[in-house]
C-alpha cells in the first residue's frame, strides 16, 4: 500500500518539471499556428507591419538567375535615345539593356511612371514623376514622406529591405540593402522636387555589382525631363510624340488617323469634324507675327482672311498662332488655326493646322464656342521635344508651393503695413 502511494505523489521538484514540459509543448503547439508572412521587413528605424497597405505596383525585384560576375573594368553601357512616358508628361534615357515593362500614368496615385528592367544584370530602373507633392523644402520632404510606410510601399514587392544611409541636399538620396527571394541586392533612390512635382529615380543592382548602381544613378536621373507645358493641361490623356521630327501633341476625344515618325500626324474628331495635321517643314524660320501671318497666308493656304495671331512660348520652343477664315474645295466656310513654332537648333518649323467647318469663327478668340473648344486644347499642348543631349539638373531646395504662398502672404503682410505708415 505505501508503494502505491509513494508512485501517485510528487515531490515540489517533480512536479514543477512537469509543469514546465507542458509549458514547453503548449508553446511549441501554438507556433505552428503562428507561421510568420512570407513578406518580412527590416529596417533601422523600426515600425509595424500591422496595417500597411502595401502598394500594388512598389518597385518590382529583377529577375532570378544566376547572378552575373561584373564587369572588373565597370559598367560598360550606353544610354539609349529617350522614351517619352505614354501620357506626354516626360521623357528619359535609359541604359542599353533595360527594356521597359510599365509605362503609364497611375491616377490612383497622380504618377507618371516608367520601368524598366535588364534581366541579364539583374537590375531594375524605376523613374516616375508624383503630382501635388508639396513640402517646403528637400528636408520636410525626407523627414515627412519618406518613411517607413513610404518604403513598405515602395518596396512591398521584396521580401525585405534595410535602409543604410540617407543624403539630403539638393536631392534626397537614400540607400537600402534589399533582399528578393534569398538574394540580395542594392538599392538606391534619389528624388527631388520641383514646384510640386516629385521626381523619383529607384535602381536596383546585385549586392556584388555596387559600380553599376553608381553608374546608373550618375547617368539616369539628369535625362529625367519633364514637360513643364503639360502643368496647365490633363494628366492622363493620349500623346504621341515624334523624336525624329521632335514633335510632341497630346488629346483626348481625337481618333488618330495616320502617322508616323518622320511623317505628319493626323487627328480627326466626330463631334465637330474638325481636322488636325502635325508636321515638320525643313530649312524654315519665323522671326515676327508679320512673317508668321504672311507664311500662313501664301505658303500654308492661299486666298485666306486672316482673323487674328499671337505669340506663343514653349518649354523648348517660341512661335506663333494665327487664325483665318477659309473655304474647301465645294466653298463651304472652314476655320483655320494654325500653331507655328521655331526649332531653332535644326532650322526648322513645327506646324500644327485645325481646321473645322464653320463660318466667322475665331479659333483664337476666347469667347469661341462649346462646339469648336475640343481644338484649343490640342492646339496648346503641341510642343517641340528637348534637343538630344539634353540634361536638366534640380537646383538646391527648389522653391516650391508652400514657400510661393509663404512669400506672397509676406508681401501682402508688408504691402499693408507699408499703406498703414502712409
Amino acid at each position: 500500500m505505501s508503494k502505491k502511494t509513494s508512485r501517485r505523489r510528487r515531490t515540489p521538484l517533480q512536479i514543477a518539471w512537469f509543469g514546465f514540459a507542458i509549458l514547453l509543448t503548449v508553446i511549441f503547439i501554438g507556433t505552428l499556428f503562428l507561421v510568420p508572412d512570407s513578406t518580412t521587413v527590416t529596417h533601422n528605424a523600426g515600425g509595424d507591419l500591422e496595417d500597411i497597405d502595401f502598394d500594388p505596383v512598389s518597385t518590382v525585384p529583377p529577375t532570378q538567375v544566376q547572378l552575373p560576375t561584373p564587369n572588373p573594368d565597370g559598367p560598360q553601357i550606353e544610354l539609349t535615345d529617350p522614351i517619352v512616358q505614354s501620357n506626354g508628361l516626360f521623357q528619359v534615357e535609359l541604359p542599353d539593356g533595360w527594356l521597359p515593362e510599365q509605362n503609364t500614368y497611375q491616377a490612383d496615385f497622380a504618377r507618371a511612371r516608367i520601368t524598366s528592367r535588364n534581366s541579364t544584370l539583374f537590375s531594375v530602373i524605376d523613374v516616375m514623376i508624383d503630382y501635388g507633392i508639396n513640402y517646403p523644402s528637400h528636408a520636410a520632404l525626407s523627414e515627412d514622406l519618406f518613411t517607413d510606410s513610404y518604403f513598405f510601399d515602395a518596396w512591398g514587392a521584396y521580401d525585405g529591405f534595410t535602409e543604410i544611409s540617407r543624403t539630403v541636399d539638393e536631392q534626397v538620396v537614400i540607400d537600402f540593402s534589399l533582399v528578393a527571394v534569398d538574394i540580395d541586392y542594392l538599392g538606391r533612390q534619389i528624388a527631388w522636387l520641383n514646384n510640386d512635382w516629385l521626381h523619383v529615380v529607384r535602381a536596383v543592382v546585385p549586392e556584388n555589382n555596387p559600380d553599376l548602381l553608381d553608374w546608373i544613378i550618375e547617368q539616369v536621373p539628369p535625362t529625367l525631363i519633364a514637360y513643364e507645358d503639360t502643368r496647365s493641361q490633363p494628366a492622363n490623356i493620349t500623346a504621341f510624340a515624334d523624336p525624329q521630327q521632335r514633335i510632341l501633341l497630346r488629346y483626348s476625344g481625337w481618333v488618330f488617323q495616320s502617322g508616323s515618325f518622320g511623317t505628319p500626324i493626323v487627328l480627326e474628331n466626330t463631334r465637330n469634324d474638325a481636322r488636325i495635321v502635325a508636321r515638320q517643314i525643313e530649312e524654315t524660320q519665323l522671326d515676327s507675327l508679320e512673317a508668321a501671318e504672311a507664311f500662313v497666308a501664301e505658303q500654308l493656304r492661299d486666298n485666306i482672311d486672316i482673323q487674328s495671331a499671337q505669340v506663343t512660348t514653349r518649354t523648348y520652343a517660341q512661335g506663333y498662332m494665327v487664325s483665318y477664315q477659309d473655304r474647301d474645295a465645294d466653298g463651304n466656310p472652314i476655320a483655320g488655326l494654325a500653331v507655328l513654332l521655331n526649332v531653332e537648333d535644326e532650322n526648322a518649323l513645327n506646324v500644327l493646322e485645325a481646321r473645322v467647318p464653320a463660318n466667322g469663327i475665331d479659333l483664337l478668340s476666347p469667347t469661341v464656342g462649346a462646339e469648336y473648344g475640343n481644338i484649343m486644347p490640342v492646339a496648346d499642348s503641341f510642343g517641340v521635344l528637348p534637343a538630344e543631349g539634353f540634361r536638366q539638373a534640380p537646383s538646391e531646395n527648389p522653391a516650391t508651393l508652400a514657400e510661393t504662398f509663404i512669400s506672397n502672404v509676406e508681401r501682402y503682410i508688408l504691402e499693408q503695413e507699408a499703406e498703414a505708415d502712409e
